[in-house]
């Protein structure tokens, strides 16, 4: 059988729009793909090119930490699940705890940093939280590429 990739963003329209042609070619190697990601008008996109499309709602621009938590541990439940062998995370949220998620499992972690966010416009308290979560998370991963917008 072959290897199952896990994409996991805060939109299926992100991954359709921004890694659609990753996506192709991933399915064109023989890579079963897994797409993680809140149900939009780009799900049923990623079905039609062949993935495997599973809603996971996540409030993007919230700052609840116990929402954030319940984020990790579902994320956690989807990879136990469905034992990825390797997941890419795109955008804040899956970024961060979907490596703490992957990271509790030993599941290879390749994490694509677009932007910082938001929370790093206004010099808060906020700030200095997500500085710290993503200095600790991108601890593990096997790779982090970072991506400058345009």
């Amino acid at each position: 059988m072959s290897q199952l990739i896990a994409l996991v963003a805060n939109s299926a329209w992100n991954l359709y729009h921004f890694r659609g042609n990753l996506v192709r070619r991933l399915l064109q190697e023989g890579y079963r793909i897994l797409i993680i990601a809140p149900r939009d008008d780009s799900s049923d996109k990623l079905v039609d090119l062949g993935c495997l499309v599973v809603e996971q709602p996540m409030d993007i621009k919230g700052t609840n930490p116990l929402a954030d938590l319940q984020t990790m541990r579902e994320l956690k439940r989807l990879y136990r699940e469905h034992q990825p062998d390797l997941v890419l995370h795109f955008t804040i949220k899956p970024v961060i705890y979907g490596s703490f998620a992957a990271r509790s499992l030993k599941i290879p972690v390749i994490n694509t940093i677009t932007g910082l966010g938001t929370a790093f416009l206004s010099g808060s308290l906020l700030m200095r939280i997500v500085e710290v979560l993503y200095r600790h998370s991108q601890r593990w991963p096997s790779r982090v590429f970072f991506s400058e917008p345009g």
